[in-house]
């Protein structure tokens, strides 16, 4: 099976959740997020980063930071088969 991996932006107001986590010593500033099914980002402008907007018990919410009319999307963990840090795949 094809693993959908997507890289996204960890936005400032979960930075911390992300830290905790993750159990890791910075915050990170990107995370891999492996889903069982694809996610979309159809009505994204060009040049839009995708990000993680919030974690809760129930799963994850990204969209863009600091842009509302960019259609946000929950994904439930049922669908996640893992996130881990991705601050390090940035730096090329």
């Amino acid at each position: 099976m094809a693993e959908n991996v997507y890289l996204l932006k960890v936005s400032s107001g979960v930075s911390g959740d992300v830290k905790s986590r993750l159990d890791v010593k910075k915050d990170p500033t990107h995370v891999r997020v492996a889903t069982l099914a694809p996610l979309s980002n159809y009505g994204y402008p060009p040049g839009a980063e995708g990000s993680l907007l919030k974690v809760s018990g129930d799963g994850l919410v990204f969209g863009v930071e600091g842009n509302d009319a960019v259609p946000r999307a929950f994904v439930p963990w049922q669908n996640v088969s893992y996130v881990a840090d991705g601050s390090q795949v940035t730096k090329g």
